[in-house]
C-alpha cells in the first residue's frame, strides 16, 4: 500500500511562522539602529568640522582686534573666550566682534578663573639710549651768525635759535640745528650768555663736540675773551676740556661774510648715484655759486669741500669726494671763475654733520660746502 503523505496542520506550522517573523523584526530593528548610528556620526562629524571652521574665523577676528592673547573654543556654535584682554579693548567690545562672526550662536567670556575681564596695563615704549654727545658749531662774525649741529630736544634747539636770531636779527642769521633723540641731555642753557659775551662786531668760531668746547677768532676786548672762556668752562664743566684761541684785536670776517651766507643758503648739489657725475640741477646751482663768487672779487681762495656718507669704505669715500670736488671746481672754471681762486678738497666721511644714529645721516652727511678765505 503506498505511503500516504502526512499533511501538516495549521497547528504544526504556527511556531515556524512566528520564529521567522521574530527574525525579520530583529533584522529590521538592527538596520534602523545602524542607520541612526550612521546619521549620528555624520551629524557629529559635520558639527565638529563646522565648529573648527567657526573657531578659525573667530581667531582671525581676535588677531585683527589685537587680542591674540585671547583663546577661543566653539561647541555647537557657542563660542567661549578665555585669556587676557589687551589695553584699550573691553570684554563687551570683544564680545560684539565675535558675535558678528558667521556661525557663532552665542558668546561666553571667561577671563581668568571666575574673574571678570580686565584690561592689560599699557606698556610704555622704551626710549632710545642717549649715547651721542651734542654737536654745535656757531660762527659769529661782523653782525652775523651761523648756527648748526644736533641737540637732544626741541626746547634746546628753540633756545639756541632764539638767542642767536634775537641778538643778530633774522636777516643776519642762518641755522641748521637738528633734533636727535639719541643725543644726551646736556645743559646748554648758558649758550645765550656765551653769545652775549662774544658780542657783536667780533669774529669767533665756537665748537662743541664730544664734551669739549673750542673757541677761536678775534674779539675787541680782553673782557670778551675771558668771559667767553669762563662761560665755556661752565657749559662743559671742566677747564681741561676748553680750548681758547681767541685773540684780542680788530676782527676780520670769520666765514660769515655776506658772500659766505649766500653760498650757505644754496640748495644741495646732487650727483648721479655713487658717481661724480653732476646732475642738470647741480650745474644750475653751481652757476649760482659762480655768480656769488664773481660778485666778490675781494674774497679769494674759495675752497670746495666735498663730504660723503659712511656707506662706502673710508679710502673709497675719500677718492670719491675728491673727484666730486674737482668736478665742481672745473664747472666753476667753465662758468668764469678764475682757477687761481679755487681749491678742491675731498674729505670723505670725516666731519659728519649729524651722528651715525640720525635717521637722515646718509643724506645730510653727504654734502658740498663752499668756504671763503680772505
Amino acid at each position: 500500500m503506498p505511503d500516504t503523505p502526512i499533511s501538516q496542520t495549521p497547528a504544526d506550522t504556527a511556531p515556524q511562522n512566528s520564529s521567522a517573523r521574530r527574525g525579520r523584526t530583529w533584522l529590521w530593528a538592527l538596520g534602523v539602529v545602524l542607520l541612526l548610528l550612521a546619521g549620528l556620526l555624520t551629524w557629529w562629524g559635520l558639527r565638529v568640522r563646522s565648529d573648527h571652521q567657526v573657531e578659525d574665523r573667530v581667531q582671525s577676528v581676535l588677531t585683527s582686534a589685537g587680542a591674540s592673547s585671547v583663546q577661543v573654543s566653539v561647541s555647537g556654535g557657542n563660542a567661549t573666550l578665555t585669556g587676557t584682554l589687551p589695553a584699550g579693548l573691553s570684554a563687551e567690545q570683544l564680545k560684539a566682534k565675535v558675535a558678528a562672526v558667521q556661525g557663532v550662536r552665542s558668546v561666553i567670556t571667561n577671563v581668568g578663573p571666575g574673574q571678570a575681564a580686565t584690561l592689560a596695563p599699557p606698556v610704555a615704549p622704551t626710549p632710545p639710549a642717549r649715547t651721542q654727545p651734542p654737536l654745535l658749531t656757531m660762527v659769529v662774525g661782523m653782525q652775523q651768525v651761523t648756527v648748526s649741529g644736533t641737540v637732544a630736544d626741541d626746547p634746546t634747539r628753540t633756545m639756541i635759535i632764539k638767542a642767536a636770531s634775537g641778538k643778530y636779527g633774522v636777516q643776519r642769521f642762518t641755522e641748521n640745528v637738528l633734533v636727535d633723540s639719541s643725543v644726551r641731555q646736556v645743559d646748554l642753557s648758558q649758550i645765550p650768555s656765551l653769545l652775549k659775551a662774544v658780542g657783536q662786531g667780533t669774529s669767533v668760531l665756537i665748537k662743541l663736540h664730544e664734551a669739549t668746547m673750542s673757541l677761536a677768532g678775534t674779539v675787541i676786548t680782553e673782557e670778551q675773551r675771558s668771559t667767553s672762556e669762563k662761560i665755556a668752562i661752565a657749559i662743559v664743566g671742566d677747564p681741561s676740556r676748553v680750548t681758547n684761541e681767541i685773540t684780542v684785536g680788530f676782527p676780520t670776517p670769520y666765514s660769515t661774510s655776506p658772500a659766505q651766507l649766500e653760498l650757505n643758503r644754496l640748495p644741495r648739489i646732487s650727483f648721479a648715484n655713487g658717481s661724480a657725475l653732476l646732475t642738470l640741477q647741480a650745474k644750475h646751482i653751481i652757476g649760482q655759486a659762480a655768480a656769488i663768487i664773481l660778485a666778490h672779487p675781494d674774497l679769494e681762495d674759495v675752497e670746495v669741500e666735498s663730504y660723503t656718507n659712511d656707506l662706502i669704505p673710508r679710502e673709497q669715500a675719500l677718492t670719491l669726494s675728491k673727484k666730486r670736488a674737482e668736478v665742481i671746481v672745473q664747472e666753476l672754471i667753465r662758468q668764469g671763475v678764475p682757477a687761481s681762486r679755487l681749491e678742491a678738497e675731498g674729505l670723505g666721511s670725516t666731519h659728519p654733520m649729524v651722528p651715525a644714529t640720525h635717521p637722515d645721516r646718509h643724506t645730510l652727511n653727504q654734502r658740498i660746502q663752499f668756504e671763503f678765505g680772505t
